[in-house]
């Protein structure tokens, strides 16, 4: 996917319209929660729920990028250190804002350079199988974050072992006491992002189509979806503090 004309548009196209509804929804956050302006409530919480839409999505489009990656590992390195950075960037107690300690970038990241260790291993998986065994994994493993294994918290195995902090927070098994306002343990969602990795050995059959460029401008926008994210959070925090002063 680096050559400009042979990329597949409409991925990064709906990058790009994912990674403005990330900044929109980052901005009401901001709103709601931090600066508390009145007329944000009732817009937030209508329109909260499109979030883990919008994040499945992403994470979706960056397993079927990791298809296409010609090295993995240094996509996912890449990833690790701009992850650091806001870790870092967030820790500055002049800020004053919650610490993100395993955000969605620090997720992809451990994902990425997951599928690169496994990726011989993966290719022999059939397709479909692959795709139904990461729906059925990641279901099953979404209320870990609550302390059980399971589709649901009232018929579940309930996981009475507590992990170190560290590896709790990163594996998403029972990190009690911990809150981020950005938190995307690897378990359930590296099964969201493998789920991507499968759908993406079929994009090839719709070449015709999703290399098609309808929108330039919001691939472009898709096309720098990492250092948007990087750049999006001081300016949205400013335009929230600018606005609940008027």
């Amino acid at each position: 996917m680096a050559d400009i004309k042979s990329r597949y548009h409409i991925l990064d196209s709906l990058r790009g319209f994912l990674v403005i509804g990330m900044v929109f929804y980052h901005f009401l956050f901001n709103l709601r929660f931090m600066f508390r302006v009145n007329w944000s409530f009732g817009i937030y919480d209508a329109t909260s729920w499109i979030q883990p839409i919008g994040a499945s999505l992403f994470i979706i489009l960056c397993g079927v990028s990791c298809t296409f990656s010609q090295n993995n590992f240094r996509r996912g390195l890449k990833i690790l250190i701009a992850a650091g950075a806001v870790t870092i960037v967030t820790a500055m107690p002049f800020l004053d804002v919650d610490i993100i300690w395993f955000g969605i970038l620090h997720f992809l990241a451990v994902g990425v350079l997951w599928f690169a260790v496994l990726e011989k291993l993966l290719k022999k998986v059939p397709t479909i199988v692959g795709i139904i065994g990461c729906l059925i994994l990641f279901f099953a493993t979404f209320y870990l974050r609550s302390g059980y294994l399971g589709f649901s918290p009232t018929a579940s195995l309930n996981i009475l072992w507590i992990p170190p902090l560290p590896v709790a927070i990163i594996s998403g098994i029972n990190p009690r006491g911990f809150w981020s306002p950005d938190y995307f343990p690897t378990l359930p969602w590296i099964f969201m992002l493998m789920l991507g990795t499968f759908l993406g050995r079929w994009v090839p059959l719709f070449k015709d189509v999703l290399q098609k460029n309808p929108a330039p401008w919001l691939g472009a926008i898709g096309r720098k979806a990492l250092l948007i994210y990087l750049l999006h959070a001081p300016v949205v925090f400013f335009l929230a503090y600018f606005i609940s002063k008027i």
